[in-house]
C-alpha cells in the first residue's frame, strides 16, 4: 500500500495546527532520534509513554491504554522509503513491503494472511502496511484475549526485520499486483503532483522518487537486488517499534524482548542516505500548469520554498510553530470570507507552512471559480501581501487563539477516547521526527501560556519566516481541465506584486441569534430501557413532536456524537435537487448569519462539528462536540432548520462546482462505473438514481427552495445523542433540547413502525446480464462489478449471513485474482442490504485489472462464486471469515458510532434496531458452515448482473 497522505495534500491542511512539529519529517539527514524520549529538554514528554532500546539497536516505545479494550496495536517503522532508493531501485521499498506478507521463516509460502485471518485478524483493517517517501510501516491490531495471536503477530514483525524469504517465485507472483496498484494509482491528482514537484524541486530526488516506483524497475526486480536492499535498510538501528494497548507495561515489554531481541544487530554503521539537490532560487515565480480533461475543480497553489536550518526541538521551536499556525489560521479565514463574494474568483482557500527535508514551505491553496485563474492569482497574492504588510488585528488574533485553545481543551476532554493505534502512530513518529511527544494536558498548558503573552508581531514574525524568507523558489501551481495562459498568470502575479495594499477593514460580527429559548420543563419521558451492553437509553417527546434519545456512555471519555434526522418521503424528490440540497446546505447559512459569520462563532466552540446529507428518507445532521459545547450544536441545528438562508449565489456556486466535477467525470472510469452501477441497481427509479450531467444542467435553482422549504418547516424530527455527557445532567439536557430543537414550531409526529416491512418502499429489480462500456480515460484499465441478488434488512439474521458469504467470496477472489493470477491489487466483495427499498440487496464483487484481462477477471470472479456454490466453504475459508467477525464484535460494539448510526438514531421510528443489537453477538456466534454452504448454493445459482467498464486512452 502507498502512504495515503501525499505531499500534494499537505498544502490543503488548514489550519495547520502543528502541536509539536507534526509535519517536520526529520530534516535532510533522515536519521532516527538518538535521545529517548525524543525531542528537546526544554519541553516535557508525555509520561505515559515508556521508551527503550534493545542491545541490537532497535528503539521501542510502550504505553498501556485501554481504548479499545482487550486490544494491542503494534507499529513497526523502518526508516526507509522511496528517497533511499537508487536509480536502479525505484519502487523497491514498496515492492519489499508487499513481499513481507509473502513468505518468511514463521509464515512460509504466502501463509501470513490466511493464518492470521483464521486466528481472527482481518487483513486490511487489522493487518496492513504502507510505504512513503521516507518510511515503511507495518501494522497489526491484535486481541489480547488470545496469547497465541500476540505471539504470531510479533514473530511476523520480527521476521520482517531478519527472516524474509524473498524468493523468485514470491517476487514473480506479486509483480502483477504491484503493476496493478501502479495502474490504479495513476490518477489525475497523482500526475498533477508529479508535474508540480518537478517545478517545485527541479533536479532533486524529491521530484523523481515516488513510492510507487517505475514499471521498468518492477519488471526487472530480482531476488538478489531485493535482498541487498532489504539487508541494507532493514536493520534494528534503522527501525522503531511502538506497542500500545490494554495490557500491563511489563507484558508489553516482554512482548518486545521475546520477539525482537533475537534480531541480529547490523554490521557496520548505517549507510549514508541519498541527499536532495539544493533549492534552485529564482527571481520570479515559475508557473506550473497541469491540464487534463479528467481534473475536476481547478486548484491554484502559490508556494514559497527556501533552504533553512530548522531550530532544534524544544520550546522555542514549538512556540514559533504555534505562532505561525495562528497566522495561517487568520489568513485562511480571510480567504474563506472572500470566497463568499459571488463575483470573486475563488470558492475557498487555505494557508499553511511546514518544514520538509530541510526546506521551509509556505503555501496558499484555493479552488478557482470557473475560468478565473489569473484573477485568482492576483487576489490570493494581493491578500498574502496585505497580510504580510499590515499584519492581523487584535480581534483576529483573539479569535484564532480562542479556536486554538478550544481545540486543545477538546483534546484534553477526549484524550481517553484516542485509540491504541492512534497513539502507536504518534509514538513512532516522535522518534522518526525527533520531536517531543506531548500529552494533551501538556499541550493545553503551553498554549495557555502562549495565549497569555502573545502579541501580533510575534505571530507575524513566525509567519513571515516562510513567506518572506529571502532567497527562495516560488511556484504558481495550477491543476485544471481548462486552457490556461501562463503569460497571463505571471502578469497577474506581477500586478499584485506591484500594487499598493491597504489594511483590511474590520467587519463587525453579528451576535449569535439562536439563544436558548425559555423552557420551564423538558420533554415527556417516552421510554427508559437498559441495553445489553450496559447503559440506559432515555427517550423524550417534546410538545412540537420532536423525539430525542440519549445514551450516556463513558467508554470513550469526552466523545459525544449527535445525529438529527428530519424525515422525508422516499421517492418524492427530484434526484438532482436532493443532491444539490446536500451540496449547498451549510454554505447557504441562515437568514441572520452568513456561513462565514457562523464559522467565526463556531471558532469559539471548537469541538462543534456538523455535516448535512439529504438521504433517501431523511435529511441527516451528523456531528459531534464535547458536552459543554453541545448547546451550540443544538442551537446551530435549530437555526439551520428554523431560519434557513436561501442565498441563490451560494446555491449556484455549489451547482457550478458540481457541474465542473461531472464534466471531468465523463472520461473517469471509476466515476462512470459508479454512475452506471447505480442506474443498473436502482432501475433509474425516481429520487434513487444518481443524476446525469444533462439532468443537472437542466436544474433550476428555484426548485430547491420549493422542495426543501416545506420539509424544514414541518418534517418530523428524531434526535440521538450518544457518548460522554460529562457534568451535563439528564434533566439539564432535557431542558436544553426543549429550548432549542424542541422550541421549533410544531412538526409532523415521528411515526413508529413495529416492523421494518411497514416502512419499505417498492423498488425496481436489479437487471441481470452483462453490460459493457468504454471511456477514453488517461490510464488503460478495466473495472468489473458483478452482483448476485440478495436480501433487504427485514431479516437481520439473513443479512448477517449474507455478509459472511460475501467475506468468503472475498477470500476466494484473493486466491483466484491476487494469488493465482497475480493481476489485481485489491479485489473485494461486500454485501449490500437496504433498510428502505423492498427486496433490494445484493452481494457485489469489484475487480480492477488491465483492459486485456477484463474477460479473464470476470471469469475468475464467476469461477470463485461457482466454487462456493458447488463445493461450499472449506473449513479454512469459514474460519478466515468467521473468526475475524467474532473477534471484531467487542470493538465494534464499544464504538459510539455503532450505537448512534445503527441503533439509537432511529430507536423510536424503528424499534426493531434495539433487538438487532441485543441478539447480535449470539446470532453471529451461531452462524455455521452448513448455513453458509446452503446460502451459497442458492445465491450464486442466480444469474448475476455484470458491468464491465474499460478505459482506453485515445
Amino acid at each position: 500500500m502507498i502512504f495515503a497522505t501525499s505531499l500534494s495534500r499537505i498544502s490543503l491542511l488548514l489550519p495547520l495546527l502543528v502541536l509539536g512539529g507534526a509535519l517536520d519529517l526529520a530534516g535532510e539527514e533522515r536519521r532516527l532520534a538518538e535521545r529517548l524520549p525524543p525531542g528537546g529538554e526544554s519541553l516535557p514528554s508525555d509520561p505515559e509513554f515508556h521508551w527503550g532500546q534493545l542491545p541490537n539497536g532497535l528503539r521501542y516505545v510502550l504505553r498501556q491504554h485501554a481504548e479499545p479494550a482487550e486490544q494491542i496495536s503494534l507499529r513497526l517503522l523502518v526508516h526507509v522509503g522511496s528517497l533511499e532508493e537508487s536509480e536502479a531501485e525505484q519502487g523497491l521499498a514498496h515492492y519489499l513491503e508487499h513481499l513481507a506478507f509473502m513468505g518468511s521463516d514463521n509464515f512460509p509460502d504466502n501463509s501470513f494472511v490466511s493464518v492470521m485471518q483464521q486466528a481472527g485478524v482481518s487483513h486490511g483493517s487489522h493487518s496492513n502496511a504502507h510505504t512513503g517517501f521516507d518510511e515503511t510501516v507495518y501494522k497489526l491490531d491484535l486481541r489480547t484475549d488470545n496469547p497465541e495471536l500476540l505471539g504470531l503477530g510479533s514473530r511476523w514483525m520480527s521476521d520482517v526485520m531478519h527472516a524474509l524469504h524473498l524468493r523468485e517465485s514470491e517476487i514473480d507472483s506479486e509483480r502483477g499486483v504491484i503493476l496493478a496498484e501502479m495502474r490504479d494509482r495513476d490518477t489525475p491528482s497523482f500526475r498533477a503532483a508529479q508535474t508540480h514537484f518537478t517545478a517545485r524541486y527541479p533536479g532533486s530526488i524529491l521530484s523523481t522518487r515516488w513510492p510507487i516506483g517505475l514499471e521498468e524497475t518492477v519488471r526487472a526486480t530480482t531476488p538478489e537486488l531485493m535482498r541487498e536492499f532489504w539487508q541494507r535498510w532493514y536493520r534494528p538501528d534503522n527501525a522503531v517499534l511502538s506497542v500500545v494497548g490494554d495490557a500491563p507495561l511489563e507484558e508489553l515489554r516482554a512482548l518486545v524482548h521475546t520477539a525482537f531481541a533475537e534480531v541480529p544487530a547490523a554490521a557496520g554503521s548505517l549507510p549514508s542516505k541519498p541527499v536532495r539537490a539544493a533549492v534552485q532560487v529564482v527571481s520570479e515565480p515559475v508557473v506550473s500548469i497541469h491540464r487534463e480533461d479528467e481534473v475536476g475543480a481547478t486548484v491554484l497553489r502559490l508556494y514559497v520554498v527556501s533552504e533553512g536550518q530548522q531550530p532544534p526541538p524544544g520550546l522555542e521551536r514549538w512556540r514559533d510553530e504555534v505562532h505561525a499556525s495562528l497566522g495561517a489560521t487568520v489568513l485562511s479565514r480571510r480567504l474563506a470570507d472572500l470566497a463568499e463574494d459571488p463575483t470573486g474568483p475563488i470558492l475557498g482557500g487555505s494557508v499553511g507552512q511546514w518544514w520538509w527535508h530541510g526546506m521551509l514551505h509556505g503555501a496558499a491553496s484555493v479552488q478557482v471559480r470557473e475560468s478565473a485563474v489569473a484573477k485568482a492569482v492576483e487576489l490570493v497574492h494581493t491578500e498574502l501581501r496585505r497580510f504580510l504588510a499590515h499584519g492581523l488585528s487584535a480581534e483576529e488574533l483573539e479569535l484564532a487563539l480562542a479556536e486554538y485553545t478550544g481545540r486543545a481543551r477538546s483534546a484534553v476532554a477526549t484524550a481517553g477516547s484516542r485509540s491504541s493505534s492512534q497513539l502507536a502512530v504518534s509514538a513512532y513518529q516522535a522518534i522518526k521526527n525527533d520531536e517531543n511527544l506531548l500529552s494533551p494536558e501538556q499541550q493545553l498548558l503551553l498554549i495557555e501560556d502562549i495565549a497569555a503573552a502573545v502579541d501580533p508581531e510575534q505571530v507575524m514574525a513566525a509567519f513571515r519566516a516562510a513567506f518572506e524568507p529571502g532567497e527562495s523558489r516560488r511556484t504558481i501551481e495550477i491543476t485544471t481541465a481548462l486552457e490556461v495562459d501562463a503569460v497571463a498568470v505571471l502578469a497577474a502575479f506581477t500586478r499584485a506584486e506591484a500594487a499598493e495594499v491597504e489594511p483590511l477593514l474590520a467587519s463587525d460580527l453579528p451576535p449569535w441569534p439562536y439563544a436558548l429559548a425559555p423552557a420551564d420543563g423538558g420533554g415527556a419521558l417516552l421510554a427508559e430501557q437498559d441495553l445489553p451492553d450496559g447503559g440506559t437509553l432515555i427517550s423524550w417527546r417534546y410538545d412540537n413532536g420532536l423525539v430525542a434519545h440519549v445514551l450516556p456512555r463513558q467508554q470513550r471519555p469526552g466523545e459525544l456524537l449527535v445525529q438529527l434526522r428530519l424525515a422525508r418521503q422516499p421517492g418524492s424528490a427530484d434526484s438532482a435537487i436532493r443532491r444539490l440540497a446536500s451540496r449547498s446546505f451549510l454554505a447557504r447559512g441562515t437568514v441572520q448569519l452568513r456561513a462565514s459569520e457562523i464559522r467565526r462563532h463556531l471558532a469559539r466552540q471548537a469541538s462543534v462539528r456538523m455535516s448535512v446529507n439529504v438521504g433517501d428518507d431523511a435529511i441527516v445532521f451528523q456531528g459531534s462536540s464535547v458536552a459543554e459545547e453541545l448547546p451550540m450544536w443544538l442551537s446551530y441545528a435549530s437555526g439551520l432548520i428554523g431560519d434557513p438562508g436561501w442565498r441563490d449565489e451560494r446555491i449556484e456556486e455549489a451547482l457550478v462546482s458540481w457541474l465542473t466535477a461531472l464534466r471531468a467525470n465523463r472520461n473517469d472510469l471509476a466515476a462512470q462505473v459508479d454512475l452506471r452501477w447505480n442506474h443498473l441497481t436502482t432501475g433509474r427509479g425516481p429520487d434513487r438514481a444518481e443524476p446525469t450531467l444533462e439532468e443537472v444542467e437542466a436544474l433550476e435553482l428555484a426548485e430547491l427552495r420549493r422542495w426543501l422549504e416545506p420539509l424544514l418547516r414541518s418534517g418530523a424530527l428524531e434526535l440521538a445523542i450518544v457518548g460522554d455527557l460529562g457534568e451535563l445532567e439528564l434533566e439539564e439536557l432535557n431542558r436544553l433540547i426543549a429550548g432549542t430543537l424542541g422550541a421549533l414550531p410544531e412538526r409532523e409526529p415521528v411515526r413508529q413502525y413495529a416492523q421494518l416491512a411497514e416502512t419499505m418502499q417498492e423498488a425496481a429489480a436489479m437487471q441481470a446480464g452483462e453490460q459493457r462500456f468504454t471511456v477514453s480515460g488517461s490510464t488503460p484499465r478495466a473495472q468489473i462489478m458483478i452482483a448476485w441478488p440478495g436480501v433487504d434488512m427485514r431479516d437481520i439474521g439473513s443479512v448477517r449471513r449474507m455478509g459472511q458469504l460475501a467475506g468468503a467470496l472475498r477470500v476466494r477472489l484473493r486466491q483466484e485474482l491476487r494469488s493465482a493470477m497475480g493481476e489485481a491489487y485489491s479485489p473485494f466483495a461486500v454485501n449490500r442490504s437496504s433498510d428502505l427499498w423492498r427486496d433490494h440487496g445484493y452481494i457485489q464483487a469489484v475487480v480492477s485489472v488491465a483492459p486485456e484481462l477484463a474477460d479473464a477477471a470476470r471469469d475468475a470472479v464467476l469461477r470463485a462464486a461457482a466454487g462456493l456454490r458447488e463445493d461450499g466453504l472449506s473449513a479454512d475459508i469459514f474460519n478466515e471469515v468467521q473468526r475475524p467477525a467474532l473477534s471484531n464484535l467487542p470493538t465494534w460494539r464499544n464504538d459510539n458510532r455503532y450505537w448512534l448510526g445503527q441503533v439509537i438514531s432511529r430507536a423510536w421510528s424503528q424499534p426493531q434496531r434495539l433487538q438487532w443489537s441485543a441478539d447480535m453477538v449470539e446470532d453471529f456466534a451461531a452462524i455455521s458452515i452448513e448455513e453458509l454452504n446452503a446460502l451459497a448454493e442458492r445465491v450464486f445459482a442466480a444469474e448475476p448482473s455484470i458491468l464491465i467498464g474499460v478505459s482506453n486512452p485515445e
